[in-house]
């Protein structure tokens, strides 16, 4: 009898504690979901809040390829039948309680629901949307008796703690799948030279790099930018390595990149070689290599968890000024963006040229709009949050220089010698890293870049002119 009674009691309280906790459930507003950076849910970009079904009125991304998927709970508007709408450039589905589901290719016209509710319900509910191009738009609404349609307001939909804590568990394993390392190269003065890594996402192929002397700074370079593909990794000796790949737009040759670290810097020295036999010719605007430098995996450097913004303020060019950091530049609004989104406000991404260089015409298409402001050095760079150390690429003569919303920047040297044929040429700039001291940073980049080398604005004008248009179809 003790026994039964014992067990009663604590049935008792189970039932208890799970009333309770139901009650206590704490809703946060809007859906939470992935985004991904391609159109078939498979490269996770970023952990997301849809506070609207509506992307007129959230941050949304208006163009390039890319997909989502949301959830969380709907609230139940009244009892009885409601009719769910949804509208969407590309794909569209969503799913009500597990039991009902609507679901829509681009082409389709059916993209309506009936829905059986109680008022106040709270039904779990889970959207996906793909994008394939031209103008991204979503937006949901729903109808039921004596009531038009109408969009779905924002506090109408919802999540808690554990669905952000699903959407968490699979943001890390879809990285893990898509994540590959393949090579770390052997380092034989960890103390002292940088580490070399490479790995990939998707098909994006990253040298992560280690600096020893700043603490916890790893690194990313997208090598590269371009319509290549890795072919081969080698390993060398004194902690560098080889690159080779191949360029879509000529099957005939390679694009091979050494990179080479040294104390505080690694040097990127590519050229273009023939493939064995190959007999056609070699296109001087075949190919202008574009490195991504990215400081995501890098926390005192990277713009998480700070606004988008106050890493614009700690990335720096040199101007008639000297160091100028770029919130003080001229940054115009995004062409491609809608001018009130929360990316131009200020605007997240920018092209710099330099002092001799005219400022293309304007393109409506573009991701980033050329500033005003114009740099004297080809030098960019980005300073640590504690402003401790400085993180910065140099070259002879850059084509253009960029800060974007990879965590990025870009400097984008020329092949040397200028108006030679393009597998007679080299291409080459360094990545350094050291105390936030910038005479130090002028004095090496003199050293390793010596004025001698350097072209006069008239020898190199035509080749800059051919790099610039080289670098508009590249898009972040």
């Amino acid at each position: 009898m003790q026994n039964q009674k014992r067990l009663f009691l604590i049935c008792l309280y189970l039932i208890i504690s799970v009333h309770l906790t139901a009650q206590n459930i704490i809703y946060q507003p809007g859906l939470y979901g992935l985004s991904y950076d391609d159109s078939k849910f498979t490269r996770p970009f970023t952990e997301m809040t849809a506070k609207q079904l509506n992307s007129d009125s959230i941050t949304w991304r208006g163009s390039n390829d890319w997909s989502m998927r949301l959830l969380g709970y709907l609230e139940a508007p009244v009892s009885g039948e409601v009719t769910i709408f949804a509208e969407s450039d590309h794909y569209i589905r969503m799913d009500i309680n597990d039991e009902y589901r609507l679901e829509a290719g681009k082409d389709e016209e059916k993209r309506s629901l009936k829905v059986v509710m109680e008022k106040g319900n709270k039904y779990p509910f889970k959207v996906w949307y793909s994008h394939d191009g031209g103008k991204s738009f979503m937006r949901f609404y729903w109808r039921w008796p004596g009531q038009d349609k109408i969009l779905i307001p924002e506090e109408a939909i919802m999540h808690t703690g554990q669905n952000k804590d699903r959407v968490h568990d699979l943001f890390q394993k879809l990285k893990e799948a898509t994540i590959k390392t393949y090579l770390t190269v052997p380092n034989p003065s960890p103390e002292k030279l940088p580490t070399l890594q490479v790995w990939q996402k998707g098909k994006e192929t990253m040298v992560g790099i280690t600096f020893p002397n700043i603490p916890d700074f790893t690194c990313d370079a997208w090598c590269y930018e371009n319509e290549v593909d890795l072919l081969d990794i080698i390993s060398l000796d004194q902690g560098r390595m080889k690159l080779i790949h191949t360029i879509r737009k000529n099957a005939g040759v390679y694009l091979i990149t050494l990179i080479t670290p040294e104390s505080g810097a690694v040097t990127f020295t590519s050229w273009i070689e023939r493939k064995k036999n190959y007999q056609g010719s070699i296109p001087d605007d075949l190919l202008l290599p574009n490195i991504c430098w990215q400081f995501k995996n890098a926390p005192a450097f990277a713009s998480a968890p700070d606004p988008y913004p106050d890493f614009i303020k700690r990335c720096f060019i040199f101007t008639n000024k000297g160091r100028t950091f770029l919130d003080q530049t001229d940054r115009k609004k995004i062409p491609v963006r809608k001018t009130d989104e929360k990316v131009n406000n200020p605007p997240w991404v920018q092209m710099y040229l330099r002092e001799d260089q005219p400022i293309p015409d304007y393109d409506p298409d573009r991701w980033a709009a050329y500033s005003d402001t114009k740099y004297t050095r080809s030098i960019i760079g980005v300073i640590s949050r504690d402003q401790k150390y400085l993180a910065a690429i140099a070259n002879n003569v850059s084509v253009t220089m960029c800060q974007a919303w990879h965590d990025c920047i870009h400097n984008n040297p020329i092949w040397l010698p200028a108006n030679k044929p393009l597998e007679q040429c080299m291409w080459r700039l360094k990545l350094y890293a050291m105390t936030n001291d910038i005479d130090t940073l002028i004095h090496r980049v003199q050293n390793d870049f010596p004025q001698k080398d350097r072209l006069s604005p008239d020898d190199s004008k035509q080749s800059e002119e051919k790099g610039i248009e080289l670098l508009k179809g590249y898009s972040e």
